[in-house]
């Protein structure tokens, strides 16, 4: 009989409001976090007064969710830290400047989603964006940049 091995990343989708810590804290095994997914989101119409969309809700995705994505890695970041667990920052990434305040923010890596599906080429673009910006900065490797986010003092 042959034995089957097989090697596999599990990498753990958070949602808006669920908090790494609490994967940490019950010992849950992962090997990165995915921050975040879609937003659930309702539109309705007021003359009929009903939702609009046939399942009631759904989710929203793409630019309008960027800032409490951003929020999220941030977040996240401040707990995944201290155990080396990459984080990929997601939502609302239309933009080299998107990707690299993600980066800023703390993920090692990001995911583009709703943008490929106006701009299927977009990724090779934020690529260059992301190097033009650390030669530009005297950075070599996108390491450098993750979790550099200084905090306004008030």
């Amino acid at each position: 009989m042959k034995k089957l091995c097989v090697l596999f990343s599990l990498v753990l989708m958070l949602a808006a409001f669920a908090g790494a810590d609490i994967y940490i804290k019950s010992k849950t095994h992962t090997d990165a976090f995915a921050v975040i997914n879609t937003l659930m989101g309702m539109a309705i119409d007021v003359e009929q007064r009903t939702p609009v969309i046939g399942n009631n809700q759904g989710g929203l995705s793409g630019p309008a969710i960027k800032p409490v994505a951003l929020l999220m890695v941030h977040k996240v970041y401040q707990v995944c830290k201290a155990h080396d667990i990459p984080i990929i920052g997601q939502g609302g990434i239309t933009s080299a400047d998107d990707a690299l305040e993600f980066i800023i923010a703390g993920a090692s890596a990001v995911g583009i989603g709703t943008a490929l599906f106006y701009d299927p080429l977009i990724c090779p673009r934020i690529n260059a964006g992301i190097v033009d910006y650390l030669e530009r900065h005297g950075m070599s490797e996108v390491s450098q940049l993750i979790g550099t986010l200084v905090l306004n003092e008030y």
